[in-house]
């Protein structure tokens, strides 16, 4: 089968969707994305950094929407790549701020990514 031309991440974060408009922004690079969340209700700065990605993307095409209690990213293919394995992409204590309330991915949030079935 030929492969899908983007890649999703789900990210649980919880009344995401209650944020005002801005709260949510991701920044996309060739090789990265930086996910923030200001969360006034919890009162916490949300964020969610992964560099060194095994595959590029396009910053151009990646996109995120936010739905209930979860933000799902969109990370766009840069070529018809058969596998991404683009959350084996690192991440670094240095990318975070100390006030930077790290969001944690449980592995089948990943699975996607890896363009593996799994069995």
């Amino acid at each position: 089968g030929g492969s899908s031309p983007s890649v999703e991440v789900d990210v649980r974060i919880e009344a995401v969707e209650r944020l005002p408009e801005g709260a949510v922004s991701c920044d996309f690079a060739r090789d990265s994305f930086d996910l923030r969340v200001v969360h006034e209700l919890l009162g916490k700065r949300y964020r969610l950094v992964r560099s060194c990605l095994q595959h590029d993307i396009d910053p151009c095409r990646s996109t995120f929407r936010v739905k209930r209690n979860h933000v799902v990213l969109s990370l766009a293919k840069l070529r018809q790549q058969p596998e991404l394995g683009l959350l084996q992409g690192r991440e670094r204590h240095e990318d975070y701020d100390e006030d930077d309330e790290v969001i944690e991915i449980p592995d089948e949030a990943m699975e996607t990514a890896r363009g593996c079935n799994g069995s």
